[in-house]
């Protein structure tokens, strides 16, 4: 089954490859969806894919601003739209800003396509007390590829990381 973050704040941009509303640091060129979680969870892209909240709360994010991200309790909450927005055949770029409240909970959920048809993005904790990022691809029915991230990591709790996601020529 799937498991989400005890708590985890999100902060998510998703690109393919043109917006007002989103600042100047996001690249416009391939935007797919922007989601600021400037107190909702609106798409502020060019394609208004808006999100669905589902028990996450709001939170404070990575500069202290208020109402700015989202925290999740790792039993039920999750965030979803309706839309398939990421396309495994063409070039992608997931960008999601964590800060975990545990880095001892196995399997914690950044980012999913609902059903495994795409992709899955997870930050697990292993026995050797090393943190490693999985991605896995493909459809549910055909195996889910996986590349684990490799030798891992101590991660601190309660501070902030981008985990950004490239996919390119392949």
């Amino acid at each position: 089954g799937r498991r989400t973050l005890r708590k985890l704040y999100i902060i998510f941009a998703l690109f393919s490859l043109s917006y007002s509303n989103v600042p100047d640091y996001i690249p416009l060129d391939g935007l797919i969806a922007w989601y600021p979680f400037n107190g909702n969870a609106d798409d502020n892209g060019p394609n208004n894919y808006d999100a669905v909240v589902e028990g996450a709360t709001l939170s404070e994010d990575r500069y202290a601003n208020e109402n700015s991200s989202y925290s999740f309790d790792g039993i039920n909450d999750q965030i979803t739209n309706g839309y398939s927005i990421i396309d495994l055949a063409s070039d992608f770029t997931i960008s999601i800003w964590m800060n975990s409240l545990s880095n001892t909970t196995n399997m914690q959920t950044l980012f999913n396509t609902i059903e495994h048809t795409g992709i899955s993005v997870n930050y697990n904790y292993y026995s050797d007390q090393k943190v490693r990022f999985l991605i896995g691809a493909g459809p549910d029915e055909g195996g889910w590829d996986a590349v684990n991230t490799g030798g891992g990591s101590n991660l601190n709790t309660n501070t902030w990381y981008n985990i950004t996601l490239v996919k390119s020529g392949v």
